[in-house]
């Protein structure tokens, strides 16, 4: 074996070796996103406690309705607090008047 082969072999191995790390990486990254965001839990598990209550009489027809359309648009990821609009000044006719100095 001569140095270029030890070259290629030890060069190869470093590739192999960055790649799997970034690999690993990228998992234990997008996992912990997940984790962060809750999305471990599905929509089952989150409607069901809603629905007992709702079976109970807890909560009205028209609570658990607005619950569950929140909890689609999260799921579908629509803005749930669109930017409020300032409303803009109404436009005068008048103009202003300068001040005189003294």
């Amino acid at each position: 074996m001569d140095s270029q082969d030890a070259t290629f072999w030890q060069n190869a191995g470093l590739i192999i070796g960055t790649i799997l790390l970034i690999t690993i990486g990228l998992a234990v990254i997008n996992f912990m996103r997940r984790e962060a965001k809750g999305n471990l839990e599905t929509e089952d598990d989150l409607l069901l406690p809603l629905q007992q209550a709702y079976k109970a009489g807890q909560m009205d027809s028209a609570e658990f309705q607005r619950i569950r359309e929140s909890i689609d648009r999260q799921r579908t990821g629509q803005n749930l607090n669109p930017p409020l609009q300032r409303p803009s000044p109404p436009e005068s006719t008048e103009t202003a008047t300068p001040i005189q100095p003294d």
